[in-house]
């Protein structure tokens, strides 16, 4: 009976050890929860000359995680090829598009206090700027780390010169470290993004942590990675000399222009501080309505544009990309017109160092070509013919004696007019 009691008390207790190790807690393991990222911004700069407007352009951005990470060394820190460190979904970058509606692209002169250290201005430029937003809303991080994003600009199309500052070069790449953490509690965070020029190293502290996010926690870019485009251009001025005897210097002359290599929705100035906006008709014009507009769009110049001017004016477009091809045609008239484009000297007008300055030029560039330089295009006409004589020479003496014969009759006749007084 006690050997029973016995083993019944054994399987009690250990069934009462059983259940008191099962009442001990189990330590549960980390397990961290991928995080979603958030969104960064960086800077677009685009460059123009100061009398030209902005042109209508959007720049295309891609972005893409790198293939081949870096590993951690003594004096630097892993950095991750997401798809290799089980990082999901895809990060999108939007496309910067610039308009030369000033009430959206705002233009400035100066660097202004958020830009400046991202951009350099040269005197008689100008330039708009846009913001450039990647998102990784709907890509999730697994685990704290640097994680890496090449940022990609595609070549544009026409007069643009890529990246002219920051790196020196037409560089159209960046990259993008996303840095992840642990907040203290087992939660990810991310904490950074940095924009670098080179898919380069990042140092390692003394802990073996990064060295180079500027501040903890807070979204920040690198501010001398932003990319910096310039639009070049150049001007195109046609100009009007007439000489003769016969020529009338106050008759206007008709010019069509065509431009093609032009955006149709960009706007060009012309300036028209050495001709007049509206013309008017005189005996010698064959034209009876004529207008110099003070702006043209690149779809007007593609279909030609009229312009009237008259002896010693002259017209330019501003601006023209120096991609553009220009053709300028005179309309005939009947005057001989110099095959060679005779040089052609218009005098500078507007007060030196003022905005409406136009120094003085000799127009003698072909009137067909394309703007990889200013152009300026002269057209000489001429009406000279030799004027008659003979007939003068017949008529002067009956002249002569008909004048001879008034004078002493008006001399008699005072004679006998005085001699009649005295008697």
């Amino acid at each position: 009976m006690k050997t029973r009691f016995s083993k019944l008390m054994a399987i009690v207790m250990v069934f009462a050890l059983i259940v008191a190790f099962a009442a001990i807690p189990a330590s549960a393991a980390t397990t961290y929860t991928p995080v979603a990222g958030g969104t960064t911004t960086f800077s677009k700069y685009l460059i123009v000359d100061s009398d030209t407007h902005i042109p209508n352009v959007t720049f295309d951005f891609s972005i893409a995680p790198i293939t081949t990470g870096k590993d951690a060394t003594a004096s630097t820190v892993a950095v991750y090829a997401p798809g290799d460190a089980g990082v999901t979904g895809t990060a999108t970058i939007t496309d910067p598009a610039f308009t030369s509606d000033i009430a959206n692209t705002p233009t400035y002169d100066t660097i202004q206090t958020d830009d400046t250290g991202k951009l350099t201005l040269a005197s008689g430029k100008k330039y708009a700027a846009k913001e450039v937003t990647v998102s990784f809303d709907n890509v999730k991080f697994p685990e704290p780390g640097i994680y890496r994003y090449v940022v990609t600009e595609a070549a544009a199309a026409g007069a643009y010169t890529h990246d002219t500052q920051n790196t020196g070069g037409t560089q159209l790449t960046r990259y993008l470290d996303v840095y992840v953490t642990d907040d203290g509690t087992g939660t990810l965070a991310v904490s950074s993004y940095v924009l670098h020029k080179e898919d380069g190293t990042v140092t390692a502290n003394t802990s073996s942590g990064s060295a180079d996010v500027a501040t903890a926690g807070a979204a920040v870019n690198d501010k001398s990675a932003s990319y910096v485009n310039e639009y070049e251009t150049k001007d195109l001025a046609f100009s009007k000399k007439v000489t003769g005897n016969q020529a009338s210097r106050d008759k206007y002359f008709k010019y069509t222009v065509t431009i093609t290599g032009l955006n149709d929705s960009d706007t060009f100035t012309v300036d028209l501080a050495n001709a007049e906006a509206a013309p008017t008709k005189n005996d010698a014009t064959k034209y009876t309505t004529m207008n110099n507009p003070a702006s043209v769009t690149g779809a007007d110049l593609a279909s030609g544009v009229d312009f009237y001017i008259q002896h010693g004016q002259s017209i330019k477009i501003l601006g023209l990309p120096t991609t553009a091809t220009y053709t300028v045609v005179e309309d005939e008239e009947d005057y001989t017109k110099a095959e060679d484009n005779d040089l052609v000297a218009v005098p500078a007008h507007g007060t030196q160092g003022d905005s409406d300055y136009v120094a003085a030029k000799t127009y003698s560039d072909d009137y067909t070509d394309t703007m990889d330089d200013d152009k300026y295009v002269g057209y000489t006409n001429t009406r000279d013919g030799i004027i008659p004589t003979g007939v003068l020479l017949t008529v002067a003496p009956f002249a002569i004696g008909l004048l001879l014969f008034g004078a002493l009759a008006i001399f008699f006749v005072a004679r006998k007019k005085k001699r009649a007084e005295e008697e």
